[in-house]
């Protein structure tokens, strides 16, 4: 194997793992420690995530590919971030009255 396919391997790795374990943890638990909410995080996206993509993958009676896992990761990483910029949005304008 080549040193891209590795690449793509590490990003896949980050983007679909990890990404969703540490936005999950910080929207459901913000006030707590990253090691806390990492850990949370990641049982989430271990448990959750694939019996989601095999439910949806039912659905639309398909199989599992890397293209259905990446679009789920990335409809779970807006949704988090829309979460996380709507609080910061909420936290600035109560500090501005």
């Amino acid at each position: 194997m080549n040193l891209l396919l590795y690449a793509w391997y590490l990003f896949a790795l980050a983007y679909a793992f990890l990404l969703p374990a540490w936005l999950l943890g910080k929207v459901l638990y913000p006030q707590h420690r990253q090691a806390v909410r990492m850990s949370v995080g990641l049982a989430l996206v271990v448990t959750v995530m694939p019996v989601l993509a095999f439910g949806l993958a039912m659905l639309l009676s398909t199989h599992l590919s890397e293209t259905l896992l990446l679009a789920m990761s990335s409809a779970c990483n807006v949704g988090c971030a829309a979460v996380l910029a709507a609080r910061f949005r909420k936290r600035t304008r109560a500090l501005e009255d």
